[in-house]
């Protein structure tokens, strides 16, 4: 890989944690103001809290991230697989550790960090 090859993946891994950490912050000010403040219970603000943030995430990522040229219609779909294997994913490896003696914290860091890294070879290599 050549060095400029690099440096520009390491900036679009950048763009992609950024995306990632605003859409992380828009799901928990959906969510929190959404059970708070209209009083819907905390599986509705949640779906909602997702919904929102994954548009979000969907758009930062298309245009910010990968900077794609993608006809929209054709990514969407992709995208959604990814979005839905990402949590697929993190839910098989938190019940093939719950038998394993790590604290429940140590767990759930392990799926968190294990998402972010398969969704951004999914969405760069295959969605965008």
């Amino acid at each position: 890989m050549k060095l400029d090859s690099f440096i520009s993946e390491i900036f679009r891994i950048g763009r992609f944690s950024i995306v990632g950490a605003l859409a992380t912050m828009i799901h928990l000010i959906t969510s929190i103001s959404s059970a708070s403040f209209f009083l819907f219970s905390i599986q509705v603000a949640n779906l909602l809290a997702f919904s929102v943030a994954l548009g979000f995430s969907f758009l930062g990522h298309y245009y910010f991230t990968f900077q794609s040229n993608k006809v929209m219609r054709e990514v969407i779909p992709r995208f959604l697989i990814t979005a839905m294997s990402g949590y697929a994913a993190s839910a098989g490896l938190l019940f093939l550790l719950d038998g394993a003696e790590l604290a429940p914290q140590i767990k759930l860091v392990l799926a968190a960090m294990m998402v972010p890294i398969m969704s951004y070879i999914i969405n760069r290599f295959w969605v965008f």
